[in-house]
């Protein structure tokens, strides 16, 4: 196994646990974390642990499968990755300098709007707002609940998803909240 998806729990697990260093993950290159936002520490923690690229994606089951990804070479550096010492990681090349907490940059044919909640007005970059997408990939609507997708849906076609975030200027996407409270537990709903 080289590539993982995992949920943050397992993210935090393999920061911390004493236990993870009793197997051997030198065939892991990557891990992708999604469910829930992950925190640039840990995501910092996981990657210096394992000495793998940590990236996150996001997408809603109203969006699927994803709408934001952390693509490779498409990352602009938020902190050097050095070593001083001579093969003290075997995965060094292996290394794409990432943004640290974020869902990575829109998908292709994927639009994304954040707007605030209270006007409905769009939002310029470093903003929070409500992220509404729009793409191939939104449902057509809820079964037998024409009340719950005009409430989620716009007339011209974005979804409304119910988090907070903002997008930085060259593309960045970092979800921050829920506009609505859900209960999460371990990555699930």
């Amino acid at each position: 196994i080289t590539k993982a998806h995992i949920v943050p729990p397992i993210a935090t697990f393999l920061a911390k646990h004493p236990i993870v260093d009793e197997y051997d993950l030198s065939a892991l290159r990557m891990l992708v974390s999604a469910a829930a936002p992950l925190g640039a520490g840990l995501q910092d923690a996981v990657h210096l642990r394992l000495g793998i690229q940590v990236k996150q994606c996001y997408g809603l089951t109203e969006l699927s499968p994803i709408v934001n990804y952390s693509k490779d070479g498409h990352s602009k550096p938020v902190r050097m990755i050095f070593s001083t010492v001579p093969g003290d990681n075997p995965h060094r090349d292996l290394f794409d300098i990432l943004i640290l907490a974020s869902t990575g940059t829109l998908v292709p044919h994927t639009e994304l709007r954040v707007v605030c909640p209270s006007s409905g007005a769009d939002l310029p970059p470093d903003q929070v707002g409500e992220l509404w997408y729009r793409g191939p990939q939104v449902m057509l609507g809820y079964l037998d609940n024409d009340q719950a997708t005009e409430d989620t849906t716009t007339t011209c076609g974005f979804l409304k998803t119910g988090d907070l975030g903002y997008i930085d200027d060259d593309g960045h996407v970092f979800v921050v909240d829920r506009l609505k409270e859900l209960i999460k537990y371990k990555g699930h709903q």
